[in-house]
């Protein structure tokens, strides 16, 4: 763990669920729908209800049942979803938030957050008609403006005063694109 100019650790980066949270939940419906079957063959087998045992009767059909290829390759497959889950298990989750480029601020924001910050400041420039996010990503955040009048030098401007105001606090680069558009008379 690294630690920050005033020698307190580092906070690690914000991470979202782990890609094995997909896996067990998978796993726990699964369980759940044997628990069901299970809960089914009781009530049948106590005599509460009518009918016959599902469980009874797939062992009844596997009842000396050789090692065909199909069960060559069942057990293939489910060998394979489990070494499969293992490595899911071991992967990191991903992470969700950047963090800020100035050592002093203990500061991390999504991509989406950065969009929208990045995106009031280019609204706010003058000249600039709209603005909207047009891609948020980890590395680049796109904010598309509408001007009036000279695209470029409007442009210019807002994207100087994203770069004043929010480039200097994360390392994502920022990108201000402009178009014109005519206003009605």
């Amino acid at each position: 763990m690294s630690a920050t100019r005033s020698g307190t650790p580092a906070a690690t980066a914000p991470r979202g669920r782990p890609l094995a949270s997909v896996v067990a939940l998978v796993l726990r419906l699964l369980v759940v729908a044997l628990a069901v079957v299970t809960v089914r063959d009781l009530v049948v087998t106590q005599g509460w209800a009518s009918g016959t045992s599902w469980t009874a009767s797939v062992a009844g059909s596997l009842d000396g049942a050789g090692s065909g290829a199909g069960g060559v390759v069942a057990g293939v497959v489910l060998v394979a979803l489990g070494v499969l889950m293992l490595l899911l298990g071991l992967l990191p989750a991903r992470r969700t938030h950047l963090r800020s480029s100035v050592d002093a601020l203990d500061l991390w924001i999504t991509p989406a957050a950065l969009a929208a910050l990045a995106r009031a400041v280019a609204d706010r420039s003058a000249g600039v008609l709209e603005a909207r996010t047009a891609r948020a990503g980890r590395r680049r955040v796109r904010v598309a403006v509408r001007a009036h009048g000279d695209a470029a030098a409007v442009g210019r401007e807002a994207q100087a005063a994203v770069d004043r105001d929010v480039s200097a606090m994360t390392p994502a680069r920022v990108v201000v694109t402009s178009t014109s558009k005519e206003l009605p008379r």
